[in-house]
């Protein structure tokens, strides 16, 4: 966006979804998988990071308040943007025609698909990383039994 536009700056983002529509609607489905809006994946890795400080408890409770400050500080930021993009033109947009990046938007697009379908069927990977879990830490029982199978 930054590289079509020529500006960083919010104000020249205005009218953004109807002059770049797929790079928009990326860009905004990104910004809420990096919120943490449901069902993203990333809504649960941060409610298990809040849940996991909650529980330990004592001084770790100190390092949530950074968190949630993080949180409210990426919303508010993000959300403005998002604004920007969709509301109107309120003055005359100048500069350079844009064109949408054809190829360059689905890698971004693809994982943003990814963590969406991700965050649906949390049951299904939390099994699956438990599993890997218990595996990983009972490494022992694991060599044992690929050991006797290597000599063979």
């Amino acid at each position: 966006i930054i590289h079509e536009l020529g500006s960083r700056n919010v104000s020249d983002y205005e009218e953004l979804l109807r002059r770049l529509p797929l790079t928009t609607v990326t860009f905004i489905l990104g910004v809420l998988a990096l919120i943490g809006i449901p069902p993203f994946a990333t809504l649960w890795s941060k409610g298990l990071l809040i849940m996991s400080i909650i529980n330990k408890g004592g001084y770790y409770i100190y390092i949530l308040v950074p968190v949630i400050i993080g949180v409210i500080l990426e919303v508010t930021a993000y959300l403005r943007v998002i604004t920007v993009m969709i509301g109107e033109k309120h003055y005359e947009i100048r500069g350079k025609d844009v064109h949408e990046p054809k190829y360059v938007v689905l890698i971004p697009l693809t994982l943003i698909i990814l963590t969406f379908f991700l965050g649906i069927f949390i049951n299904n990977m939390l099994a699956v990383s438990y599993t890997s879990a218990d595996n990983l830490l009972n490494w022992k029982s694991y060599v044992n039994e690929v050991l006797p199978a290597l000599s063979e």
